[in-house]
């Protein structure tokens, strides 16, 4: 897991141009999705077991969404937070926080 500032580059009209979360919104993230992020959740993702499975494409992806989402319904401070970042800030983001599901060895 990365910690830090989260930093990535992305092409845009041909320059180049890095995306920023602020150490504080990643520290605001991380201490929301923490606790939601178990075993036991990890687990039913593994074996599909969470609605609208079968449609997945990116199963690491929905499951940081999906926790992301969690985390706003039960702080919404995360929400204003983050409300002025692009989702591909978030998922930089939340690419730091949430291990993969499958760890590569």
């Amino acid at each position: 897991m990365v910690f830090g500032c989260v930093a990535t580059m992305a092409t845009i009209a041909g320059g180049v141009w890095e995306m920023r979360v602020s150490k504080d919104h990643l520290r605001m993230i991380r201490e929301a999705i923490s606790p939601l992020d178990t075993d036991g959740i990890r687990e039913a993702y593994r074996n599909g077991e969470f609605p609208r499975a079968g449609q997945v494409k990116d199963l690491d992806k929905r499951y940081r969404w999906d926790l992301y989402y969690a985390a706003i319904r039960r702080a919404w401070s995360l929400h204003d937070a983050t409300h002025g970042y692009t989702m591909a800030h978030i998922d930089t983001a939340l690419r730091a926080v949430v291990d993969p599901l499958y760890p590569e060895e």
